[in-house]
């Protein structure tokens, strides 16, 4: 006679005569229980196998789900360091045409139309002017990037950063600057977000299988332009990272501290904003730089410290010569004429 033990039975799912139960060794054989009586006499020892087999099915569970949870933890610790780890890979020539696709995207999404086609802001003084403000900013902090500023003629008031250098800025945004400083804080933000590839790494944390598959297998022409396009789309309605903001606000007063340009700029652009703002909340949704809205108030705080400490060390405010000529920055307010 063979014996069985408790802890080898399999039960059936459903424990109404007549069944049958097996055994874990899988000899073939098979005990079935015909009727009623034999289940009564049975049923004590089946039950209790049946409660035991679900404690340890939820104790095997728990512990599945546990080691799951660990790991999902430890992936989202873990992820900003995979993110550097992608974007330390991308050749420099990858970024900027990137970066190209991007700003060419962007500005079209953006664009008012003229038949049918983007309408580009490109009176040549205005350009000119533009381009030597860029490059004074450039030359005090030497950059691998090529940095470039277009001009879209726009009624959504924001600038951008798109990866490899390139920056646009649209025609509602210029309306909105009321002195060649400002305009000069603005594009040294904008510039802190590229040094920082600010926009690289939220690619990368969106797309960063793909990405890390496109550097190290060989560029993908169809997948940088889709990415390109996705993340034209994005940074049309989402805002950088409360930290991402506060790298580019130090990068921007450290870039203007050394180019000779007052400091004074950016922060006097920001103030006019959220008082614009107080009246209609809506700007936010249309500015990048600020849209960490109710985190605004802060990071004017936070320049306005700056600037403070800055006369002080410089014995008073400094009386800067204008960064752009007045014809030049007439230029500059009409280049989309």
């Amino acid at each position: 006679m063979a014996i069985w033990s408790l802890e080898s039975l399999v039960l059936p799912e459903f424990m109404k005569p007549p069944y049958a139960l097996t055994h874990t060794p899988g000899t073939g054989e098979r005990l079935t229980v015909v009727n009623q009586a034999a289940h009564g006499q049975l049923a004590p020892y089946l039950n209790g196998i049946r409660r035991s087999a679900f404690r340890a099915s939820i104790r095997r569970w728990g512990r599945v789900s546990a080691v799951a949870w660990l790991l999902g933890l430890m992936a989202w610790w873990a992820f900003p360091y995979l993110v550097d780890a992608v974007v330390a890979r991308v050749p420099i020539e990858t970024e900027q045409r990137l970066g190209n696709d991007v700003r060419e995207q962007l500005g079209t999404l953006l664009a008012k139309k003229r038949d049918g086609k983007a309408k580009w802001c490109e009176q040549q003084e205005g350009v000119s002017a533009i381009a030597s403000l860029v490059e004074r900013l450039s030359v005090a902090e030497p950059s691998s990037y090529t940095f470039s500023v277009k001009v879209v003629d726009s009624q959504i008031m924001n600038a951008f950063a798109a990866p490899g250098g390139s920056m646009l800025v649209t025609s509602a945004l210029l309306e909105m600057v009321e002195t060649p400083e400002e305009l000069a804080g603005i594009i040294a933000h904008e510039m802190g977000h590229v040094k920082e590839q600010h926009g690289l790494r939220n690619m990368a944390g969106s797309y960063g299988v793909q990405l890390a598959s496109t550097i190290l297998f060989g560029h993908d022409g169809g997948f940088m332009g889709g990415a390109a396009r996705s993340l034209a789309l994005r940074m049309t309605t989402s805002s950088w990272s409360r930290d991402y903001e506060r790298a580019a606000d130090a990068h921007a007063f450290a870039l203007l501290e050394k180019s000779g340009i007052s400091t004074s700029g950016l922060l006097t652009f920001f103030e006019r904003l959220e008082e614009e703002a107080g009246h209609n909340q809506g700007v936010f949704a249309y500015l990048g730089m600020l849209s960490s809205h109710p985190e605004t108030a802060e990071r004017i705080n936070t320049l306005r410290v700056l600037v403070e400490e800055q006369a002080a060390v410089a014995g008073g405010a400094a009386v800067a010569e204008s960064v752009l000529s007045w014809e030049a920055w007439e230029a500059v307010r009409n280049i989309c004429e």
